[in-house]
């Protein structure tokens, strides 16, 4: 896989598909990023990223269901400007999308839906895990929690870090880092 070097090398968790499915192997949505980086000949044609690991959020814009860029911008102004991967899921507004943030250190998401359509489809979400450039899946039926994009072999811009003060602002699936707490001396 192209970039698959830039996942590993930011401790992204990188685990394989199934092939040509968008469902993990066995076990490997238990793998940690010493798993992906001991495993990389295992990642070299179906691989998703667990999403928030690596400093990395990817929010899928699903054109299937009727998401676009269009709509990212309407619904969270200020935020849709960010490195992109276009996805093969074809829609009435052009294919999908992935737009990658960087996470400041500390930062936390959770899977959810964004947006939906009038259906209950997801038309921006972020999910557990993103399909890899490169990756060959098509299309595969998921619970919520496990649902993955698909990815095509060519990229808008190379995933990378992201340096915008309001990136992740307006997100719900995004959790502030917690305070650490400072011990005092007796």
């Amino acid at each position: 896989m192209k970039y698959l070097r830039f996942y590993l090398d930011r401790d992204c968790v990188v685990v394989p598909c199934q092939p040509g499915t968008k469902k993990l192997i066995r076990g490997a949505g238990e793998w940690a990023a010493e798993d992906s980086r001991a495993n990389p000949d295992r990642l070299t044609r179906n691989a998703a990223m667990r999403n928030g690991t690596g400093g990395l959020l990817v929010v899928d814009i699903d054109a299937k269901n009727g998401g676009s860029l269009d709509l990212m911008a309407e619904r969270f102004p200020g935020n849709a400007v960010t490195r992109m991967i276009q996805t093969v899921s074809p829609g009435k507004h052009g294919l999908g999308l992935q737009l990658i943030y960087a996470l400041p250190d500390g930062f936390k998401i959770s899977p959810t839906v964004l947006v939906r359509d009038r259906e209950g489809r997801p038309m921006i979400e972020v999910a557990s895990f993103s399909m890899l450039p490169g990756s060959t899946a098509r299309g595969a039926e998921e619970p919520p929690d496990a649902e993955l994009s698909a990815t095509d072999d060519e990229t808008v811009e190379l995933p990378g870090p992201v340096s915008s003060a309001n990136a992740t602002a307006g997100m719900d699936a995004i959790a502030a880092p917690t305070p650490k707490a400072t011990a005092s001396a007796p």
